[in-house]
């Protein structure tokens, strides 16, 4: 019952009531009895949400991604779901401070990260891409709420656990991605390539994918990765891959930067001999997909990862509910035929 309502049934005001459940003020000892007894009859739920708004208080949440880097836009568009939140929960004082680290530079998350709990966050939402820093910044983070975003990093001990992880299952993604390449292909020989050497989710998902082929033994999987996502160290070391490799039949790039391969493998025409499956439905992919560079997308909706992080502050610290240890993205699987065409 709400406090209106205990009062009415105990033929008293709001404000006693009030007084009667704080333990603070003066309340007559008959009148006490009859709040107390409404209250043992029918239960009290305290509005956390009107306490919040009354308070007025801040919740000031740390976001720390790694820079934008190749500009496919995948962390940007999980900020975009953050922000997103915040403005629908605007009523509750939500404010968010941003840090970005370079992937490639050693330590350099973790100093992001000490950085933004410096400046007194109430809480953090992170891509612990970088396992060794993520790993020790948790060890910096045990006296504040933080939800993981994309990936959790492996061998975390549980008293540094997060609130929650939301993430895609890695190795079923590569899984799924085995089988699509099945049916798109059949068997041969199929390259693997990833352009980040420190994801862990990366390293899964390519294990996924040559898990899906390991009884056939008329398919080879070549698990490579390239220096760099700059169109001209990626354009060489592709030439020298397919040097290497001898005929390839299918590509298989485990992230966001898909169209970078697919333009490489337009440029030296040869792309209607090779699928292509990649990663994340934005818009660079989305062109490449619809022009057919890319045969096939795995998408784990950025966006809605964004959105559900923030969410899952407003639902633990300003209604004081429970969130699961755990929020599993679904695999959507897009073709040029199921893309809306106007999201382009």
């Amino acid at each position: 019952m709400t406090l209106a309502e205990i009062a009415e049934k105990a033929a008293t005001s709001i404000g006693t009531v009030d007084r009667v459940i704080h333990r603070r003020g003066k309340v007559s000892p008959a009148v006490r009895k009859r709040v107390e007894a409404v209250i043992a009859q029918y239960g009290y739920t305290p509005n956390l949400v009107a306490r919040h708004l009354k308070r007025r208080s801040v919740l000031t949440l740390g976001l720390l991604f790694p820079e934008a880097g190749s500009n496919s836009g995948y962390w940007n568009t999980i900020i975009k779901g953050i922000y997103n939140a915040a403005e629908t929960f605007k009523a509750f004082n939500i404010a968010l401070v941003s840090g970005f680290f370079d992937r490639y530079a050693k330590g350099d998350m973790l100093a992001r990260g000490k950085a933004l709990l410096e400046r007194g966050v109430d809480g953090m939402i992170l891509a612990p891409v970088v396992s060794d820093d993520a790993l020790a910044l948790a060890d910096a983070m045990r006296e504040i709420p933080y939800v993981y975003v994309d990936s959790p990093p492996p061998g975390l001990p549980g008293a540094t656990s997060p609130m929650t992880s939301i993430a895609q299952n890695p190795y079923r993604s590569g899984q799924c991605a085995g089988r699509l390449m099945k049916l798109l292909r059949g068997s041969g020989r199929f390259i693997a390539i990833r352009m980040f050497d420190n994801a862990p989710n990366l390293w899964e998902r390519i294990r996924g994918f040559a898990d899906y082929f390991v009884q056939d033994g008329s398919t080879q999987v070549i698990e490579t990765e390239s220096p760099s996502y700059k169109s001209a160290a990626l354009y060489d070391f592709m030439d020298d891959l397919f040097v290497r490799s001898g005929e390839v039949n299918g590509i298989f790039v485990p992230h966001a930067e898909t169209y970078l391969v697919a333009s490489y493998l337009v440029s030296r025409g040869i792309k209607s001999r090779i699928t292509l499956i990649g990663h994340d439905n934005l818009p660079p992919n989305r062109r490449a997909l619809l022009d057919g560079a890319i045969d096939c997308l795995i998408d784990q909706r950025p966006e809605y990862q964004g959105f559900q992080a923030l969410s899952q502050f407003y639902q633990t610290q300003i209604l004081g509910e429970n969130c699961l240890p755990v929020i599993e993205i679904p695999i959507d699987i897009f073709f040029k035929e199921n893309i809306i065409h106007g999201e382009v």
